[in-house]
């Protein structure tokens, strides 16, 4: 497994990132045009690749690391070995699998994952044809984890039609995006290495364990609920230990509503009982 994206924040001056990051990498930084967020943008250039950049100012409080594609693993090196105390902002891990059906197997079983853990799928690309590249999600953007399913060699060759060839019709990459929320694991992160990032929520968990044989250890990173009253926390107790007689109840009763006032009618019938 590899970062596909890797993209930190380094509290410390800018003078101090570039010399640590050249001195690392062997690189020489280049100035580049910035993004919207930035002001000041440099890019990192080894043997005359552009490795990494370096973003300041602008909606940066602090200067920003971001590397992407097939540069993005070893540029996470570099930057945990020079820089190691930095807060991962965002970290892409994928693994590629290269075998007939494998995509087709790989739907079938996350599109399954997505159904027992209540996680909102999407399908993306157009599935009807044999030319371009299909994606299937799980989770949110915007959430702290996400989970990618695409055909990585249909994209690049319709990327670069000159050079489909080289690229294998049956080439599928399983990835997860990370984002972590708080300071603390942000911070974590940065220590972690690529594989340990599927264990960043439960679907992530059970997708590399079915689909790469990887029992990656359960991480919390995100928002931590905590009970706001006593009854709160008797109702989590009681879901926690009567969750699988309630979701079979649900699923029989059809409907949310129908759940409802099943439940009513049984505190009811009790109510009635005891007086």
């Amino acid at each position: 497994m590899k970062f596909d994206w890797y993209q930190a924040t380094i509290e410390r001056e800018p003078e101090y990132i570039r010399s640590a990051l050249a001195e690392a990498s062997g690189g020489d930084w280049m100035h580049v045009r910035p993004s919207r967020k930035a002001a000041k943008a440099q890019a990192l250039v080894v043997d005359g690749e552009p490795l990494l950049e370096l973003l300041e100012e602008g909606l940066y409080k602090s200067p920003h690391v971001i590397a992407t594609g097939s540069t993005a693993h070893h540029s996470a090196t570099i930057i945990r070995a020079a820089c190691p105390e930095h807060l991962v902002a965002r970290a892409d891990v994928c693994e590629d699998l290269e075998a007939p059906g494998w995509f087709d197997h790989a739907f079938t079983t996350l599109l399954a994952l997505s159904r027992s853990e209540r996680v909102k799928p999407e399908r993306k690309g157009d599935w009807d044809s044999d030319e371009t590249s299909r994606s299937f999600y799980l989770g949110s953007p915007k959430s702290p984890s996400m989970i990618r399913l695409y055909e990585k060699g249909m994209e690049q060759r319709a990327k670069y039609p000159h050079q489909a060839d080289d690229f294998p019709r049956d080439w599928s990459r399983l990835e997860i995006q990370v984002r972590p929320l708080k300071r603390d694991d942000k911070l974590k992160m940065a220590s972690r290495p690529a594989p340990d990032f599927f264990g960043c929520s439960r679907v992530g968990r059970k997708a590399a364990s079915m689909l790469l044989g990887h029992d990656a250890p359960r991480i919390r990173i995100g928002s931590t609920w905590s009970p706001r009253s006593e009854l709160e926390r008797r109702e989590f107790f009681m879901i926690q230990q009567y969750h699988a007689t309630l979701r079979e109840r649900r699923d029989l009763t059809g409907s949310a509503a129908a759940f409802g006032e099943h439940l009513c009618r049984l505190l009811q019938a009790h109510e009635s009982r005891r007086n």
